[in-house]
């Protein structure tokens, strides 16, 4: 018996067009970049890569149980450890995404853009209920060292990031261009979604009383 046949092309089946296409890689980049989808974009995302679709739901529910924990915190020192764990834990994952030969780079990209949603919406998040709520200031500034150094960390995690896109992107520094420098769409973001980061980082840490900035 021979084997199936592709089925027939039908002229008014729906078909995946190239719109199609560059929409769902859009979608991809903005994740893999940290960004966040809007509702109709995840709707989309829902309807054409459930799986992806549903590692996002994934999460989002990771997210809503760090908002949990920090609600609990009483004091600025439990604020400052809750958010330095939750971070340390992120770095933790892209470098080891990065050391993972069988990942594929799509695969550390999707990875780092979790990733860095984490970070930032740790930092965001710990920042307003910082901003709303008044706590103890025990043990407040024990914890500047492990915030340098976490900070120094996650500026070494983006320049790998930006050097697996291309070979271009300036490692020094990864807010400038260099003359001969090319960076595509998903660098760009990447550098705008770290500038928050660290804006969002820094206010938070000068409410727990420590202001150094990397």
């Amino acid at each position: 018996v021979a084997g199936k046949e592709k089925p027939a092309y039908i002229p008014n089946a729906p078909q995946e067009t190239e719109e199609d296409d560059s929409r769902m890689q859009q979608i991809r980049a903005k994740l893999q970049c940290g960004g966040k989808l809007t509702e109709q974009e995840r709707k989309y995302l829902q309807e054409n890569d459930p799986q992806t679709y549903s590692k996002l739901l994934e999460e989002e529910r990771e997210q809503k149980n760090y908002e949990r924990m920090l609600r609990s915190c009483r004091t600025k020192g439990e604020v400052q450890h809750l958010k330095l764990g939750r971070i340390a834990s992120s770095l933790d994952r892209m470098k080891k995404a990065e050391g993972n030969g069988s990942l594929s780079k799509e695969e550390k990209l999707e990875i780092a853009g979790r990733e860095l949603r984490n970070i930032n919406h740790a930092i965001r998040t710990t920042q307003e209920y910082l901003r709303g709520n008044r706590l103890s200031n025990h043990a407040a500034g024990d914890y500047s060292t492990m915030e340098e150094k976490l900070r120094s960390l996650l500026k070494e995690r983006i320049e790998k990031v930006l050097d697996e896109r291309t070979s271009r992107v300036t490692a020094y520094d990864t807010f400038r261009r260099s003359g001969e420098s090319e960076e595509d769409d998903t660098a760009k973001r990447i550098k705008e979604l770290y500038a928050e980061i660290q804006d969002n980082w820094q206010e938070s840490a000068e409410r727990t009383g420590w202001s150094a900035r990397v």
